[in-house]
């Protein structure tokens, strides 16, 4: 079975972690029509036309989101077992030995508590490592660690960004890197219409990639919070509105069908 990548932190009390590079690449090899069928389902759903994504990073940018995406949403069934490949993976590693029970505690929390939403942030502390977070679709606020980027925000109050969010070891923290940030008005303008658009259409993950992709949907987009987009029916590139992500499992590295088994992805600490 080849060994996905991952990070154990319990020596800093940080949770392990599996990169969502590594699972897409495992579930190809697996089972190369399922991931053929998602990575269908996904470009469609996220309005994506992958023929115009015409150069090489806009193409990795995208195969990050489909991976985020198969890996913590898609639920696939197996041996009579339905769960997302971040579960059964997890549940695959530990049978082999390759992870210990308090590892495979740490994934099974992840893979139970993780959320992607829009959410607005509140606050930004260097100091203390951590942002205050308001998720604009459910209006939960949550405290989520995260050093880089506390500290790249550090002292603002406003500005939204498109992330996932989980919880281990009693602690939240960014499980990838941020898909899309703004920095908006402190006035509340910005913030008002972001939260009136999230109550009215509710949307799931592979909607607010479309917002960013695609042509977005409905008024989601309006104040050009997250206009433009690299696919779907809009023109080539990214707009300016938000920045790709980087880092251990950003959108930089090239995907290429024919050395996904051969290619080694390392986790995403976020240097949390």
């Amino acid at each position: 079975m080849m060994m996905p990548t991952y990070q154990d932190f319990s020596g800093m009390k940080r949770p392990s972690i599996l990169c969502p590079a590594d699972v897409a690449d495992m579930i190809y090899i697996v089972d190369d029509r399922l991931y053929n069928r998602a990575h269908h389902e996904f470009l469609k759903a996220t309005d994506v036309d992958s023929r115009r994504l015409r150069d090489a990073q806009s193409r990795a940018f995208v195969e990050s989101l489909f991976a985020e995406w198969l890996t913590y949403e898609k639920e696939i069934e197996d041996r009579g077992m339905r769960a997302t490949p971040f579960r059964m993976i997890s549940e695959c590693l530990r049978e082999n030995g390759d992870i210990d029970g308090r590892q495979l505690g740490d994934l099974r929390e992840i893979d139970r508590t993780n959320i992607a939403s829009c959410f607005w942030i509140r606050e930004a502390n260097a100091t203390s490592r951590r942002l205050v977070l308001e998720d604009l679709v459910h209006d939960d606020v949550y405290e989520v660690r995260n050093a880089p980027i506390a500290a790249e925000w550090d002292g603002t109050s406003g500005g939204a960004m498109i992330a996932r969010i989980a919880r281990a070891r009693g602690t939240w923290r960014l499980v990838s890197p941020p898909v899309a940030s703004l920095r908006g008005p402190s006035d509340g303008t910005l913030l008002d219409g972001l939260r009136a658009d999230a109550h009215a259409y509710h949307p799931h993950y592979l909607d607010l990639l479309r917002a960013v992709l695609g042509d977005g949907i409905g008024g989601w987009c309006k104040a050009g919070a997250f206009a433009g987009g690299m696919g779907g029916r809009s023109a080539g590139g990214a707009s300016d509105a938000f920045r790709r992500p980087r880092g251990r499992c950003g959108g930089d590295r090239p995907q290429r069908r024919d050395d996904r088994a051969k290619r080694r992805g390392k986790a995403w600490d976020g240097r949390r």
